[in-house]
């Protein structure tokens, strides 16, 4: 039998676990060349043996197998592993869950975890990792159902949620202000003149996007820029229909042929797009040039999420900046707080601030 462990990279490591036959303490102790007493100690958690032997204890009992079947002896151990949950193919996203993730793995090696991934199109059941007790904390990174949140809180075990918020259960949250940066981009927007300004995204039931849609709309209502029918002016403007995220990327002559079915004549578009993601921004922009609609000189763009390419697109992205890579060293941070000292819950707000560069220009 197997125990698959992930480690740095994209290497899975495998143990080796003997269950042929019952492991005793005493193999344990053979193994690593320590008194019986030595483990005994190590393993319940007892004073009188050095955190880094009590370390390689745990490791050498859990890869002999000796944790099989015993749940409650495995409770009393401090074990050091974090297990990061996110959804099947997050990582193919380069840009952000992929530098988040290797944060994650950089700051846990930093304080002496491990880590531990699961892919998962939802979480129907709570994975065996959990239920098990081979890790004694959780990322939760991305968004899933409150239901499988709940079961896994149930379980007792320390967890954090990363870039997905919920008002389900009371729980260590770390994400970015997806509000309050809508809200400034638009004012920017605001500023620079323009009082058509439309949104252009996609349906998600990601936590992150519903906040930067509401975080517009409320801008707009404060602003006024959508008149006594907020409502029939938003939809009006709004740029949502029948869109993807892999449309976004990769079809620009598909987006171009949404703009024309929702705004006929090139003529009604607004005056300036405020675009959920720079993916998206990028995308617009691809399908506004086939359409011969300059940017930023017919329509202005404004994004969220300051990811590489924002710089080097056809005209470089003025954007929300929010800091990825200390999201995921954040939370590794604070599961590690939850899992030795306990503290109260808190929900973390990254800092954020608008980059300007060349996809605003002033309406006159």
């Amino acid at each position: 039998m197997y125990a698959v462990r992930y480690t740095e990279g994209t290497r899975y490591q495998l143990r080796e676990v003997y269950v042929m036959q019952k492991v005793t303490m005493k193999d344990v102790a053979g193994r690593l060349g320590v008194s019986i007493n030595a483990v005994s100690l190590a393993l319940s958690g007892r004073v009188g043996v050095s955190e880094a032997l009590r370390a390689r204890v745990v490791q050498t009992a859990w890869d002999m197998g000796y944790f099989e079947h015993k749940t409650q002896a495995l409770k009393k151990v401090k074990l050091k592993n974090l297990l990061v949950i996110l959804k099947t193919g997050a990582l193919s996203d380069v840009h952000f869950h992929n530098v988040v993730f290797q944060s994650m793995q950089s700051e846990a090696k930093r304080l002496g975890y491990d880590i531990m991934v699961e892919f998962l199109g939802d979480l129907t059941q709570v994975p065996s990792a959990i239920t098990d007790h081979k890790v004694s904390g959780v990322i939760i990174f991305g968004t899933f159902g409150d239901e499988g949140l709940l079961a896994i809180a149930r379980t007792k075990i320390p967890m954090v949620l990363v870039n997905h918020e919920t008002c389900a259960l009371n729980v260590d949250t770390v994400v970015n202000k997806n509000y309050q940066g809508a809200q400034l981009a638009i004012g920017h927007l605001y500023r620079m003149g323009h009082r058509r300004i439309g949104y252009a995204g996609y349906a998600t039931d990601e936590s992150s996007m519903r906040l930067r849609k509401a975080g517009f709309i409320q801008a707009a209502l404060d602003l006024g820029i959508y008149g006594d029918d907020p409502t029939a002016g938003y939809r009006a403007a709004a740029f949502e229909e029948n869109l993807t995220p892999l449309l976004m990327v990769h079809n620009a002559q598909a987006i171009a042929d949404l703009l024309i079915v929702k705004f006929g004549n090139m003529q009604n578009l607004p005056t300036a797009f405020f675009c959920c993601n720079d993916a998206t921004a990028i995308g617009m922009m691809g399908a506004l040039a086939l359409l011969g609609v300059r940017v930023p000189q017919d329509v202005s763009l404004v994004s969220f999420d300051n990811i590489p390419l924002a710089q080097t697109a056809p005209t470089p992205l003025t954007t929300i900046d929010i800091p990825i890579r200390p999201m995921g060293a954040r939370a590794v941070r604070q599961i590690v707080l939850a899992v030795e000292n306990k503290p109260p819950r808190e929900t973390i707000l990254l800092p954020m601030q608008l980059v300007e560069r060349e996809s605003v220009q002033e309406f006159k």
